[in-house]
């Protein structure tokens, strides 16, 4: 069968049979559906960069399927594999930062505000905007969040010292 087949290549670690497995106790297709073995078999075949298993991990944080539903991991899992340039990743990246956003927003949750800030940041996933990283810090430091607070004095400090390099020029 084809679960026997994926899964004796799967134990010489091939990441695609790896994931093969992880589609198949993900859907129940030929053997009983479970979210936990899936999950296991998705990680492996992660590790070794298997981008689809990346998306397929993405998915599982997303929905909350075996393990605790986080945005973050999620997102995660999506840029790993948009990274290398799987489409599905692609666009479940870019949908998860626009709903993060709008979780942002509309729930005032600080570690949401934090994530986007270091997204924009860094560059990660996002176009490097300090601006906007410095809008999303504010925010999160005015809920309380220790981190923003810390990453928005050192933008602060950055634009000092940008500002004094100017001048003195």
């Amino acid at each position: 069968t084809a679960h026997e087949l994926f899964k004796r290549a799967a134990a010489q670690d091939h990441a695609s049979a790896q994931n093969n497995l992880g589609v198949m106790y993900l859907n129940g297709q030929g053997v009983f559906q479970d979210f936990t073995i899936a999950r296991g078999w998705f990680e492996l075949a992660a590790k070794q960069g298997h981008a689809q298993a990346q998306n397929n991990l993405g998915l599982m944080y997303q929905n909350g399927l075996s393990v605790p539903q986080d945005h973050n991991q999620a997102i995660n899992w999506f840029e790993k594999a948009a990274m290398q340039g799987n489409l599905e990743g692609q666009k479940k990246f870019q949908n998860a930062i626009e709903s993060l956003e709008r979780k942002a927003s509309q729930d005032a949750n600080p570690e949401y505000q934090y994530r986007l800030g270091t997204m924009y940041h860094k560059g990660q996933g996002v176009p490097q905007n300090f601006k906007t990283a410095r809008k999303w810090y504010e925010k999160a430091a005015k809920g309380g969040h220790k981190k923003a607070k810390h990453f928005l004095s050192i933008l602060n400090f950055q634009n000092i010292v940008t500002h004094r390099n100017k001048r003195t020029r």
